[in-house]
């Protein structure tokens, strides 16, 4: 932009330039095309703004009912004009006759007879993977598989959490903690930082207010350590190496991992998966006949 300046009158002088990352263009004929009284017609149509491959919706000019009293609807397929009128329409090559956009193909879903129960709408689908936290912006899923996952966590939302405020808990399993003699383990609370012992309360007052702990009068009292995780937070962590030194071990049959390959050959999986827990220690609830013995001591008390 230059300014000049003569006299009393300025003069403002812009530079105008073509933008080629604009994401509207206008569609044209590829030929004449001739619309029979009271038909719909398939249009070829070609739009020069946009690479060869490119999805895009279209979306009829307003001139078209205007002009030539036809309709047109928008759509993600080919183009097509509706004449409900009872005269023949002629319309010349390259003539601009809709609006194109490019679309995200994750946000175009086929709808099926077996899905009526189910319907999942854009926004709800964008809606649930901003929620949870998930990009699929870079994903090696395909269309057909994204839109079975916008499916599953649709149907499922109520098992996947954001936060501690949705964390679950099995009612299957209780665990007990079986402990050798009358010791009591009693320690003292590790010394920390100010930066630490304010997220130590920090992370106490979350779990307090979301259920996970209580204040406790137990004479048990194991020690806390934060540990720092890659992506710089702080895991709450209680040091029970004490603890477990005194409770009577448990065995549990664990499978060889030749046989879950064995397992795994057999199905024929398309696809592997992995299901990680959020917290998975704390949704696992304790004995309270003898949950008195996990509780850990810090600067602000027993828990």
């Amino acid at each position: 932009m230059n300014i000049e300046r003569h006299d009393s009158a300025v003069h403002v002088t812009i530079a105008t330039f073509q933008d080629n990352s604009a994401v509207i263009a206008l569609a044209e004929t590829v030929n004449s095309v001739i619309l029979e009284p009271h038909s719909e017609t398939i249009v070829p149509v070609k739009i020069p703004k946009f690479y060869k491959g490119t999805t895009v919706i279209l979306e009829p000019c307003h001139k078209l009912q205007s002009r030539f009293s036809i309709v047109g609807g928008k759509t993600v397929s080919s183009f097509k004009l509706l004449n409900p009128t009872n005269q023949t329409i002629y319309l010349n090559s390259k003539l601009q006759i809709a609006v194109a956009q490019p679309v995200n193909l994750r946000n175009i879903h086929a709808f099926k007879e077996q899905d009526q129960e189910f319907m999942c709408s854009v926004l709800d689908c964008e809606n649930i993977l901003v929620d949870l936290g998930i990009n699929l912006e870079d994903t090696d899923l395909n269309v057909m598989q994204q839109q079975k996952l916008y499916e599953f966590l649709s149907q499922n939302r109520d098992i996947f959490v954001k936060d501690l405020s949705e964390l679950g808990k099995t009612e299957m399993h209780y665990h007990s903690i079986h402990t050798k003699g009358d010791k009591v383990v009693s320690l003292a609370p590790y010394c920390q930082s100010p930066q630490m012992r304010a997220e130590i309360e920090r992370q106490l007052d979350e779990m307090e207010r979301h259920g996970i702990i209580e204040e406790s009068t137990s004479p048990f009292h194991s020690p806390v350590v934060l540990v720092k995780k890659q992506n710089g937070e702080f895991r709450f962590c209680v040091d029970f190496r004490v603890l477990t030194k005194i409770t009577e071990p448990l065995s549990f049959g664990i499978p060889h991992m030749s046989d879950i390959l064995d397992t795994l050959v057999d199905a024929k999986p398309e696809l592997y998966s992995t299901i990680d827990l959020p917290s998975g220690f704390r949704q696992v609830p304790l004995d309270p006949a003898t949950k008195y013995k996990s509780a850990f001591i810090t600067h602000k008390g027993v828990y």
